[in-house]
C-alpha cells in the first residue's frame, strides 16, 4: 500500500525528474527544472512513494504554484504501474483543501484534450473548461500536436 502524500522538498528534485521522465518522455522536466521551481515563492506540492524511504521510487507527484489569490497546477503525474489507484485524486484533493484554507479563489490547469482520464478526474472536482491552447502539447501517439484544454475551479470567495 502506498503511504500518504508527503510535502515535496528541494532534495526530492532528482526523484521528481525520474518520475516525470517516466510519465512524459520528451516533455519531461529535469532535476534542475524541479529545483528551480521548488525555489520559487508560492510553489508547493505533494508526492507519494512506494514506501517511506527517502530513496523509494515515487508513485505520483503534484506540483502547483500560488500567486496572490489564484493558483495553477504545474504538473501532475502517476507512474503507469500505479494508475487507477486514486493517487491523482488524493493529491488534487489535498491541493484544493490547502488552497481553500488559505483563501485562494481559483485553481487553473491545462490538460491535453485527448487525456480522457485526467479530464474526467478534474471534471469530478468541478473544474470547467475556459479555453483552449491550439497545438500546445507534442504528439506522442499522433502525428499532429494536441490542443490543451484550459480548466478553472472556483474555490471560494
Amino acid at each position: 500500500m502506498t503511504p500518504s502524500p508527503c510535502i515535496i522538498r528541494s532534495h526530492d528534485a532528482e526523484r521528481l525528474a525520474r518520475l516525470h521522465r517516466h510519465c512524459f518522455a520528451e516533455e519531461a522536466w529535469d532535476a534542475e527544472a524541479f529545483a528551480a521551481l521548488l525555489g520559487m515563492p508560492g510553489c508547493r506540492g505533494w508526492l507519494t512513494a512506494e514506501d517511506e524511504g527517502q530513496d523509494s521510487p515515487l508513485t505520483a507527484l503534484l506540483l502547483a504554484r500560488q500567486a496572490a489569490d489564484e493558483a495553477e497546477v504545474l504538473t501532475l503525474c502517476v507512474a503507469p504501474t500505479h494508475r487507477r489507484q486514486a493517487l491523482a485524486k488524493q493529491l488534487v484533493r489535498r491541493l484544493i483543501e490547502t488552497l481553500a484554507r488559505q483563501g485562494v479563489v481559483a485553481l487553473h490547469l491545462e490538460v491535453a484534450v485527448d487525456n480522457r482520464a485526467a479530464r474526467a478526474l478534474y471534471r469530478g472536482f468541478g473544474f470547467v473548461e475556459i479555453g483552449r491552447r491550439p497545438n500546445y502539447y507534442k504528439a506522442v501517439t499522433q502525428t499532429a500536436p494536441v490542443d490543451a484544454c484550459m480548466l478553472r475551479l472556483e474555490l471560494c470567495g
